[in-house]
């Protein structure tokens, strides 16, 4: 149960902010070097950690890279650790990806795919449970590990309203997510000034705040899934 509640965490923090549907022309580079500490937390209780990187590769692409764990008396019970990794193309100001790659290990369902994306063909395919899958997709599809880059620079002009199409394990989904306005939030690394940003589904609802100050990523996400409230905190940004 704890496992899979660290997943939702992990799955939140990657895929629920949302660039907007016009795809508006990004006024921040690409902040290479950037690196990013989160802590997640059930009621007082902390759950785990996760850290992510953003670094160039020799042939001009670049790497999202995250990696989460259990850490304290939860990681003696579920040692599980998840690493996600996207590589992508950075044009017209927007991140392109070219694959992505899920491993799960250390605990007792290990799991390992990717998936890969054609721009030339404008498909994605990858391999779900052995059964082997391939899509036609938008212009403008991700993964689900690539979303919050690309916000930092669809949230420049503030939209009301947000979406984006992700191809996941032979799916095309799409995520609606409302503004909710402004919000100031503490941290530990002070007050924040926020825009709070809301998405809701069947028994679940999450709200990610988003700083301007640190071009629109997440600071803090708080999710109620079945009643049950969790909350991921920002304790660590580098390279901004």
């Amino acid at each position: 149960m704890l496992l899979r509640q660290l997943k939702l965490i992990l799955f939140t923090t990657l895929i629920l902010l949302i660039s907007t549907a016009t795809y508006a022309q990004a006024k921040t580079s690409l902040p290479v070097g950037m690196s990013l500490e989160y802590s997640f937390y059930r009621g007082g209780i902390k759950l785990g950690t996760m850290e992510r990187t953003l670094k160039s590769t020799a042939d001009n692409s670049y790497v999202l890279e995250s990696r989460t764990q259990a850490t304290g008396f939860i990681a003696v019970l579920y040692p599980a650790k998840v690493l996600e990794r996207s590589t992508f193309l950075f044009e017209n100001g927007r991140a392109k990806p070219l694959t992505y790659n899920y491993q799960r290990s250390g605990g007792k369902k290990a799991r390992n795919y990717q998936i890969d994306f054609d721009w030339q063909a404008k498909q994605a395919s990858g391999v779900t449970q052995e059964n082997p899958w391939s899509l036609d997709i938008p212009e403008h599809t991700v993964d689900r590990h690539l979303y919050q880059l690309n916000v930092m620079f669809d949230m420049q002009d503030k939209p009301e309203a947000l979406q984006y199409i992700v191809a996941d394990r032979g799916k095309l989904k799409t995520y609606d997510i409302h503004n909710l306005g402004t919000e100031t939030v503490k941290t530990p690394l002070g007050e924040i000034n926020t825009i709070k940003l809301q998405r809701k589904a069947k028994n679940r609802s999450t709200t990610v705040w988003v700083a301007e100050k640190y071009n629109y990523l997440p600071v803090q996400i708080e999710q109620i899934d079945k009643g049950e409230k969790f909350k991921s905190v920002i304790q660590k940004i580098e390279g901004l």
